[in-house]
């Protein structure tokens, strides 16, 4: 069978390790994340290794690699035993889906009054100097209302696109640093603060490998906020590491803030 992602989580300090029995017991080679550029989201080095060996994530003390379905099988035997702490499959994730326009481009920000509605005053603190990093579909340039610092962008996807066709991940950069829409009204909460947009999903889905990659590469920026703004399934949410996750953000000084509730009957909330 064909190789397919696995997310592994390695004991804290144990990367040179993890490395060696990736090599001993897998043959698989796995290569140091390298901080990608402002459009790219890796390295010429570390892109190979992300379509077909392994990528070592040291801030999360975890593994994205592509297995078989016997490797797979090897490290959850060896779970618990050593280095190797947790096995999963890779997940789906997906954002809200419209139900009047196809794409969240066609969404307008929020008005002033959504702030007010907020409490969020406009006439206070604009995040001058804070680095807020948006994991989601991707940013466009062109979209109007950003008048702050210049918006970084890369991508955890395969493809290497920061464009977002979909438009979700732009809506919810806009949600955070929008600055004024066509009327000179502000719309944003933190207009002055350093964006950083990571497109880890393919329009509506994406994958956990690549969340899990866009985590690692915003906390290699040192942000001070990761917005993470999907859905994934009760499964998954059950039985993944977000907690650890989370922990490691936060040992780095950077705070994960996770949308929750937007399926279900109203007054249910769901993980993450």
């Amino acid at each position: 069978m064909m190789p397919a992602k696995a997310i592994i989580v390695y004991q804290p300090g144990a990367a040179d390790a993890v490395t060696q029995f990736f090599q001993d017991k897998l043959d698989v080679s796995l290569v140091a994340y390298s901080l990608p550029g402002v459009t790219g989201s890796g390295s010429d080095e570390t892109r190979p290794a992300f379509r077909t060996g392994g990528l070592l994530l040291p801030r999360l003390s975890t593994v994205v690699a592509n297995v078989t379905p016997r490797q797979f099988q090897l490290l959850k035997e060896h779970k618990g035993r050593g280095i190797i702490e947790a096995v999963y499959p890779d997940w789906v994730t997906t954002t809200p889906r419209l139900r009047s326009a196809k794409s969240w481009a066609k969404v307008p920000t929020p008005s002033p009054g959504a702030l007010k509605a907020m409490s969020v005053s406009t006439n206070g603190p604009t995040g001058t100097g804070v680095k807020v990093a948006v994991l989601d579909s991707g940013f466009d340039p062109n979209r109007k209302g950003f008048g702050g610092p210049d918006v970084q962008l890369w991508s955890a996807v395969e493809d290497n696109s920061t464009a977002d066709r979909y438009g979700h991940g732009t809506h919810c950069a806009g949600l955070v640093g929008g600055n004024v829409d066509d009327s000179g009204n502000r719309f944003g909460v933190a207009p002055d603060v350093n964006l950083y947009c990571c497109k880890v999903m393919y329009g509506q889905i994406g994958l956990g490998s690549a969340l899990v990659l866009g985590i690692e590469g915003a906390l290699a920026r040192r942000v001070d906020v990761i917005l993470i703004a999907q859905e994934f399934s009760a499964k998954a949410a059950r039985r993944l590491d977000f907690d650890y996750w989370g922990q490691r953000a936060i040992d780095q000084c950077t705070l994960i803030i996770a949308a929750a509730g937007n399926k279900g009957p109203r007054g249910t909330v769901r993980l993450p």
